[in-house]
């Protein structure tokens, strides 16, 4: 008996070969039903109805293909004496990797588009709301980080964050840098005023 398991923040909504929709909720293991369904054949105007069934399993690998773009996982089941266990850590670790893997590749899809619309001159169009997505939640902007300008194109207002705080952490680091150096000099000054003071002084007499 299969089931599927993705830990997304809302829940996920897929369709079947019959336009029926399925909600499968995040961060626990979710069961494939098997579908049961009617179909007409026959001579035309004399349709007769057949039932038909499709395996879970069968489900199972066409969710996993539709859901692939939401890291949907499969997660097997443990019969102990407890009753039914999943492991859900793994099953979390798997879809969220799954879903990474995706977005890369629908990104690089979307930079290698961009860049040769570039390369043939041509105005490199806007990225579509889940590369946009995918940009925001990884702070990265096209121009600074893909050095693609799109039409209609402005600084992510993440990575204008990102920016800021990469100045801020700069301009930290230079002050630590100064105080070091202060210090260091400092601390040179005085050993070398010690050795002065030890060189002036005669010993203490016996």
């Amino acid at each position: 008996m299969p089931y599927l398991f993705h830990s997304n923040k809302d829940d996920v909504r897929l369709l079947d070969c019959e336009g029926r929709t399925y909600v499968i909720p995040p961060n626990k293991a979710w069961k494939v039903p098997a579908l049961e369904g009617t179909d007409i054949s026959g001579p035309i105007g004399m349709p007769a109805y057949k039932t038909f069934t499709i395996s879970d399993e069968q489900m199972a690998k066409h969710f996993l293909r539709e859901g692939k773009h939401y890291g949907l996982v499969s997660v097997e089941e443990k019969i102990t004496d407890q009753g039914i266990l999943f492991d859900v850590k793994d099953a979390g670790e798997r879809s969220k990797k799954a879903r990474y893997d995706d977005q890369t590749y629908l990104l690089e899809q979307y930079v290698a588009s961009a860049h040769d619309d570039e390369l043939n001159k041509q105005p490199v169009r806007p990225p579509a709301d889940v590369i946009q997505g995918i940009l925001d939640d990884r702070g990265l902007d096209l121009q600074k980080d893909f050095g693609i300008t799109p039409v209609g194109y402005r600084i992510s207002e993440y990575a204008a964050a990102r920016d800021e705080k990469l100045k801020q952490l700069e301009v930290e680091k230079n002050d630590q840098a100064k105080e070091i150096a202060e210090l260091r000099r400092m601390l040179e000054k005085s050993i070398k005023l010690m050795e002065r003071r030890n060189k002036e002084e005669p010993p203490p007499a016996a």
